[in-house]
């Protein structure tokens, strides 16, 4: 089986296993797997490196503090429970710090997504 990957520019987008090579795909190191590929993008020189990951929730009770976002990160908060979107914030500054309080018992999911190449970081929260 020959492993394979595909590319938007230089953000890897998708991956797989087959017995041939797919129409504009690119075969991958065997050792790489589809699941990781999905993790790298391609450097300009064509190697392949980790993509950098969206910044990280850091909580303190109900209070949820996100760090360090570049212009341009999309922070969602959702109600599990609830099964809806409490809110979406999209930054505007460097280096923004964006706190969340949830004063509610619940169950929640804050999911951020840097600009790319950033990967999302996701932080189920129960309280």
């Amino acid at each position: 089986m020959t492993v394979w990957y595909k590319t938007s520019g230089d953000i890897i987008t998708s991956a797989g296993r087959a017995p041939v090579l797919p129409e504009n795909a690119t075969e991958a190191p065997a050792t790489m797997t589809p699941k990781k590929l999905l993790t790298m993008m391609l450097t300009p020189e064509g190697n392949m490196s980790e993509r950098p990951v969206s910044p990280a929730v850091v909580s303190s009770g109900s209070v949820h503090t996100i760090e360090d976002c570049p212009i341009g990160t999309i922070i969602t908060v959702f109600d599990e429970i609830g099964e809806e979107v409490m809110g979406e914030i999209t930054t505007t500054l460097l280096e923004q710090t964006e706190t969340i309080e949830l004063p509610d018992t619940g169950e929640y999911l804050i999911h951020i997504q840097a600009p790319l190449p950033a990967l999302p970081t996701e932080r189920r929260i129960f309280q």
